[in-house]
């Protein structure tokens, strides 16, 4: 909030500087560079409000993480990663929240009347803001990436490759999760399926200084959506080995 203040005073003594002087009188330069001025200043502010903003609501998202609202909630089915012979985990409230190894909250997933409620703030290997879900709802900060949903579905891609860098889904009473999670130090997990085997998914969690996780290309979780979102809004990709 201070480089808000900051900014707000220097956008004043801009504004102080055409109302003391008379316009009238200063030369072009002179009008130009408080043009030019005034221009940079709203481009700063407009920049600061938007990280204000974003820091709310990262704030906002992250104080969900406590609040358990059982009500509604049924005996649910967590499968870590997106096939049936995962690691299964059974939710008597109908509440997933996954901990980091500072034991501070990634995620919280809340089914509540048949409905996947999503909250999360979603970063990057290095920690960066990429995205946050408020109650279902997405906001993404990082042109880098895109998403697809439906009602229950959730995917967050890379642009260009389009490898799956979050991913969670609902149904029949079973929330399937694969993807990162991670926290602003670059420390957190990926989960994801290998090979079929008797437990087939893998949560791999590393610091994010002596050890880092592996890239989305190198972990290449199957995608559920076709991309992009403004064409193919809410459409499975059937081609996907997701489904087969």
């Amino acid at each position: 909030m201070k480089k808000l203040e900051l900014i707000m005073v220097f956008v004043v003594g801009v504004l102080t500087l055409i109302t003391t002087y008379k316009w009238k009188e200063i030369n072009l330069l002179g009008k130009l560079t408080l043009i030019l001025a005034i221009f940079l200043a709203a481009i700063v502010l407009i920049n600061a409000y938007k990280a204000v903003k974003k820091e709310a609501l990262i704030e906002k998202v992250e104080a969900k993480f406590g609040d358990i609202n059982t009500k509604g909630a049924k005996q649910t089915i967590m499968m870590l990663g997106n096939r049936d012979d995962g690691t299964r985990v059974n939710l008597l409230d109908g509440v997933f929240i996954m901990r980091g190894l500072d034991n501070k909250p990634f995620i919280k997933l809340e089914v509540v009347n048949d409905k996947l409620m999503v909250n999360v703030v979603i970063r990057d290997l290095s920690g960066k803001v990429i995205a946050v879900i408020e109650d279902s709802t997405w906001t993404v900060f990082d042109d880098d990436y895109e998403y697809n949903d439906v009602e229950n579905a959730f995917e967050l891609v890379t642009k260009g490759e389009r490898n799956v860098f979050f991913q969670t889904f609902y149904f029949n009473k079973t929330i399937y999760f694969s993807g990162y999670l991670i926290n602003d130090k670059g420390a957190g997990a990926v989960i994801y399926n290998i090979k079929r085997t008797p437990s087939s998914s893998i949560l791999e969690m590393a610091d994010g200084k002596n050890k880092k996780l592996p890239k989305p290309s190198e972990v290449a979780i199957p995608r559920m959506f076709k991309y992009p979102r403004e064409k193919y809004y809410g459409q499975f990709d059937k081609t996907s080995s997701y489904f087969r």
